[in-house]
């Protein structure tokens, strides 16, 4: 379950490409190579993090342009492809390199064609990774595979056809809470690129094919199934990998052939928390801090919330991202006293060890209260077609106010009303 999430992103991008080329009319306009050279420096928010040199990323992005109509109007010229890349965090003993596999959407945000955004998610495969006794120092990377996420604006030095452009941007590698440590890599960094090769497929002709005219507004009723997997803690059982399954309903409506937003209601059960509490360890021993939980273990292993969502719809492919807020979530407390405790928490310790548990405070009820999701899908009929029903299957990761909690692969469906 380790790699499942990862290998579908790449799968869902060479999905969507394989059927761009099949179906013209359904397809691209345009084929650019670009190239790309990254430079900055990676930080993190712990001591120890290894002394580095500065880091640099060389890139190449393939993108296909889109004939829809729909997406001129509303997407300003969007591109979508990916991108295929090697990073090299300025210290190859304890940090080693990453190769990279990122689909992304880039498109315009000026009438000069100028400036234009980049934004990508994908899968990075580390060469180096945390070890307890031979790679201490890196507690970012805990896994061969780990989540990519990069945001990038460019700047064209020249308006004349395939011009250099310069860029700012972001970069982040972790492994989704799959394996701990995983305090992640984040990247500042700046970037020089320059179209290596650019055909155009043009026909006015098609343009005719879509339907300019006012989008009429749907609702929608969406049933999705997740099933994932994270870490509990660092010491041994709680460090392997358990199941993490969701149920989740959403409404709402989708304002044109691009945008959908919804309200969703969720159930989440977590393995680990479940294992915790039914096999007795130490804090909910007897007289221990959370005894209670062991009243209903399966219950209390649970969270339940309502969410609100929002997806960007690219034909086959949805981009879609959420924020919860969580009515019942009592087993993050003993997440929260473990890891914000003692680095390398013991499995099993007395009350008056005077080992130091993380504080419930007010970063604990942020986190217990607010969960976040990211992620991509996958729609075996184009949402461009609005069909009345649909199929999809996605891959996301799950957060804690910003905190990694888990990865998942979902299967879902979608029930499109007829027009308001």
């Amino acid at each position: 379950m380790v790699y499942r999430q990862y290998l579908l992103v790449i799968f869902l991008f060479i999905s969507m490409i394989a059927r761009g080329q099949r179906i013209k009319h359904d397809s691209i306009s345009s084929f650019t190579l670009f190239s790309e050279l990254n430079l900055g420096h990676s930080f993190t928010d712990y001591n120890e993090f290894p002394r580095r040199n500065p880091q640099y990323n060389i890139l190449l992005n393939f993108g296909w342009g889109n004939l829809n109509k729909n997406w001129t109007d509303k997407l300003k010229r969007a591109t979508t492809g990916f991108s295929i890349g090697y990073s090299n965090f300025g210290n190859n003993e304890s940090l080693g390199s990453a190769y990279s596999f990122m689909p992304f959407i880039k498109f315009d945000f000026s009438k000069t064609k100028r400036f234009s955004a980049l934004f990508s998610i994908g899968t990075s495969l580390f060469t180096k990774e945390f070890n307890e006794q031979t790679n201490f120092g890196n507690k970012a990377i805990s896994t061969d595979f780990v989540w990519s996420f990069r945001s990038f604006f460019y700047y064209n030095l020249s308006e004349k056809e395939n011009p250099f452009s310069i860029g700012l941007g972001f970069f982040h590698h972790s492994n989704g809470h799959t394996r701990l440590p995983n305090q992640g890599i984040n990247s500042a960094l700046v970037s020089l690129s320059k179209p290596l090769f650019s055909q155009s497929y043009d026909d006015p002709v098609q343009f005719k094919t879509y339907n300019s005219g006012k989008f009429a507004r749907r609702n929608y009723l969406s049933v999705q199934s997740s099933y994932g997997d994270n870490s509990l803690s660092i010491p041994f059982p709680f460090n392997e990998n358990a199941l993490v399954s969701r149920t989740s309903i959403d409404y709402g409506k989708i304002l044109n052939p691009n945008i959908k937003v919804g309200l969703g209601f969720y159930y989440t059960f977590y393995e680990h928390y479940y294992n915790y509490i039914s096999n007795n360890e130490s804090l909910v021993q007897e007289g221990r801090e959370f005894e209670s939980l062991k009243e209903s273990p399966t219950w209390n292993a649970s969270a339940l919330g309502i969410s609100v969502n929002g997806e960007l719809l690219l034909n086959h492919i949805g981009v879609e991202a959420r924020i919860g807020f969580n009515i019942h979530k009592p087993a993050y407390k003993i997440d929260r006293r473990i890891n914000q405790g003692w680095y390398f928490f013991p499995r099993s310790f007395p009350e008056d060890s005077g080992y130091p548990l993380g504080e419930l405070n007010t970063e604990y009820k942020l986190k217990r209260f607010i969960s976040t999701r990211l992620g991509l899908n996958y729609y075996l009929i184009s949402t461009g077609k609005m069909p009345k029903h649909n199929v999809f299957f996605g891959t996301h990761i799950n957060a804690n106010l910003g905190q990694a909690d888990f990865t998942e692969f979902t299967a879902g469906y979608i029930y499109t009303f007829k027009k308001d």
